[in-house]
């Protein structure tokens, strides 16, 4: 089963535009392509981008048809930030995140990660988008503008 990280230079770079492409790329090879968004930030009510990208999946993907927003997610906070920071009763744990993908991993022949913010933004104190990356030992694909200083 493969992996897929989506993770960006920053904040409003198009990594859920990216995602949802993918999405589509993947279903037109016949593979079942699966989502989740294990921390969004920003959010009101329902998370936006994650109601987006199940959207999408459910479109190629019928096991994902009785899932909402909240089931692709592990974690969503009201203050638009870092989970870190945006984590302010510190109730983030990793291991919730890992099970999280691991029950959607069941589900599809794809599955795409799109992290909140950058790939330094911090999860917890010490643990970075990057650091989950890794340890999904996941394919990454990195969305960056095409500004000066983005690819060094």
């Amino acid at each position: 089963m493969k992996t897929v990280f989506i993770s960006a230079t920053g904040t409003g770079v198009g990594k859920t535009y990216a995602s949802l492409k993918l999405i589509e790329a993947i279903a037109k090879t016949g593979l079942k392509p699966g989502v989740c968004k294990p921390i969004e930030t920003g959010v009101d009510k329902t998370p936006a981008d994650a109601q987006l990208l199940l959207n999408a999946c459910k479109k190629y993907n019928p096991s994902y048809d009785s899932l909402s927003a909240e089931d692709i997610t592990a974690y969503t906070f009201t203050l638009p930030a870092a989970p870190f920071c945006a984590d302010t009763g510190r109730i983030i744990k990793i291991e919730n995140i890992f099970k999280k993908i691991d029950e959607l991993k069941s589900i599809c022949d794809i599955l795409i990660v799109e992290g909140a913010g950058g790939l330094m933004v911090p999860i917890t104190q010490n643990y970075m988008m990057i650091d989950l990356a890794k340890d999904l030992n996941a394919n990454l694909l990195l969305v960056t503008p095409s500004h000066l200083g983005c690819i060094n």
